[in-house]
């Protein structure tokens, strides 16, 4: 390993002469006084600018030039570690892959593509480890307890919230909520007349005719005579729940097309949510 600079951790490799860098949660500041950015022609070098990282990324990869060193390598950064799977580490490393293959001109042959992913792989995941963060893999049971880990989408909105045990984990970004078998109380019983939601914003109240587990993640309702079970997301109590939930729906779609938009003028998302906020 390289001389560790702040939170930065560098790795020389045994076998080609790149460079790698590793961090997790960094301090942008820090990360701008360290690197430069080499451009996309791999010969003009720029300021590394905030606007190089998006605030919602939950990991990102840049090829930079170490400034103190004058190294040439590629940065991967741990941006959000709650949202980071096997699956992020490996899309990053792809594209630091293609950076060494450019830089080093490389023959990219199956065995050297092979190689050099996973030694980039351990080497991220190994500081993760380092810094005692979780890597969120979905499908992958829960050591605490009889459930699954699961996580949050983008923005940040927990999508499981059924294991009460496992809150704990929400230190490093995990959150239970997928089992094979029920891990908690269904909210409504066989008789109790509720109000179940339907597509195009629209419900009616009917009565439980039937309660059983999904088998993964939550409890399903059956209607008297339908055959067709209602998910528990969709049963409501009173009718001030299903105005709630209708607004919840709308608003995570105004988010999608807030992110769109943010990303297509390079606007970090929280800005651009400000901004609307003020002119309201």
């Amino acid at each position: 390993m390289k001389e560790k600079f702040g939170s930065i951790f560098g790795f020389d490799n045994e076998v080609f002469p790149l460079s790698l860098w590793v961090v997790v949660k960094p301090s942008i500041e820090e990360l701008k006084e360290t690197f430069d950015i080499l451009e996309e022609d791999g010969v003009t070098v720029s300021p590394l600018t905030d606007d190089r990282i998006k605030e919602y990324w939950s990991a990102c990869r840049i090829t930079v030039v170490h400034k103190k060193t004058r190294e040439t390598g590629s940065l991967i950064a741990i941006l959000i570690p709650s949202k980071v799977t096997m699956g992020t580490i490996t899309h990053e490393v792809s594209h630091a892959y293609d950076d060494h293959v450019q830089l080093l001109n490389l023959e990219p042959t199956g065995e050297t593509r092979a190689y050099l992913s996973e030694w980039m792989a351990d080497k991220v995941y190994g500081v993760m480890k380092k810094e005692n963060l979780m890597i969120v893999e979905y499908g992958t049971q829960c050591p605490a307890h009889d459930c699954w880990t699961c996580g949050t989408d983008r923005y940040g909105i927990d999508h499981c919230n059924y294991c009460e045990g496992c809150k704990a984990h929400l230190a490093v970004g995990v959150e239970c909520g997928y089992s094979p078998k029920p891990n908690c109380a269904p909210k409504f019983k066989v008789g109790q007349k509720v109000y179940r939601f339907f597509h195009l914003d629209s419900y009616d109240q009917a009565v439980i005719r039937k309660v059983e587990w999904d088998g993964k993640f939550q409890w399903e309702y059956t209607f008297q005579r339908e055959r067709t079970p209602h998910s528990e997301n969709r049963v409501f109590a009173t009718r001030q729940e299903i105005d709630t939930y209708v607004i919840e729906k709308h608003a995570r779609r105004l988010l999608d097309e807030l992110q769109k938009y943010a990303e297509e003028y390079h606007i970090p998302l929280e800005n651009l949510k400000q901004k609307m906020i003020e002119q309201k």
